[in-house]
């Protein structure tokens, strides 16, 4: 199974979390679906490898293309919410990790029309935070992993966003801004109240991916060149500069985590969408390395692992 971006605080918590399968980094794979080539709503799953340095395979597809959409794991399913799709981006697709193939319906979202929200997780829930429709808005929705329920908001923002990307810890999940204006923002599961901002400082730019190793979140820039940074999960410092992708990009891509790399796979650049697929050790603070193809252009695809 794959899990997702939760960081181990202690063995008490990782034996827990061993039995429920559910695991917080991709213990295989991770998929990147969405924006193929030129078509904004394109539908297509790929399938990224972790054990070797390969290119992807494309292993299923989506019921609705979606752009900009926002993504959650469960230990068995990929979920994508909202984005800009046809007919309409109500419906929460999910894709199984065993089978793979053709997306599922699940829930729904109180609202159409919203793209570029966050999407992170618990261990029992995918979470939708902000996203813009005309204009950037705070809503915080919820849905669970356990049923194909509904999903219902909870709480706002505290600073209405946009284009952010997210990652999560077993105890909150954390916003890095979708632009230069915007906050570090971070929300505890356990209360589940309003957001509140961080102390951290943003690099500039706007947010690109989001990836996380047990001990740090790191964010891909738009910032050209296209440098990726790193937030520690133990005190709330200044991101610092881990290293640099090859290509820059300024439209997103999705990011990926296996246990020991974060991943970068397609993105825009300023004349025309990627299909690489870039990976960085979380061990040290070393560039990105071009390991593989998706197997079209494509930006502005959902990471699911």
């Amino acid at each position: 199974s794959e899990g997702y971006l939760v960081r181990l605080t202690d063995e008490a918590w990782w034996v827990v979390n061993e039995a429920s399968g559910w695991k917080y980094y991709g213990l295989t794979a991770g998929y990147a679906s969405g924006y193929i080539g030129d078509i904004w709503n394109g539908t297509g799953i790929n399938k990224v490898p972790f054990a070797t340095d390969v290119n992807a395979t494309l292993v299923g597809d989506l019921i609705s293309g979606r752009y900009g959409a926002a993504p959650a794991s469960s230990a068995t399913h990929g979920y994508i919410a909202l984005g800009i799709a046809a007919p309409t981006n109500t419906v929460i697709q999910k894709f199984s990790f065993v089978s793979e193939g053709t997306a599922v319906a699940g829930g729904t979202m109180p609202t159409a029309g919203l793209y570029w929200a966050g999407g992170t997780m618990s261990e029992t829930h995918g979470y939708v935070m902000g996203g813009l429709s005309g204009s950037p808005i705070t809503a915080i929705n919820k849905y669970p992993f356990a049923a194909d329920d509904n999903a219902t908001a909870i709480a706002n923002l505290s600073v209405a966003s946009h284009g952010h990307k997210m990652v999560s810890t077993p105890e909150y999940a954390l916003t890095f801004p979708g632009t230069a204006s915007e906050a570090y923002q971070k929300f505890t599961f356990v209360s589940e109240a309003d957001t509140t901002t961080t102390s951290w400082l943003s690099p500039g730019g706007g947010s690109n991916n989001a990836t996380a190793s047990a001990e740090y979140g790191y964010n891909c820039r738009n910032t050209s060149p296209s440098s990726f940074y790193k937030n520690s999960f133990a005190s709330e410092a200044t991101a610092t500069l881990a290293g640099s992708l090859t290509v820059h990009r300024v439209y997103a891509n999705a990011g990926l985590s296996s246990d020991l790399s974060g991943y970068c796979t397609g993105g825009g650049g300023p004349a025309s969408n990627f299909n690489i697929i870039e990976k960085w050790p979380f061990s040290a603070d070393n560039n990105a390395t071009d390991v593989g193809d998706l197997t079209s252009l494509a930006r502005s695809q959902q990471g699911n692992h």
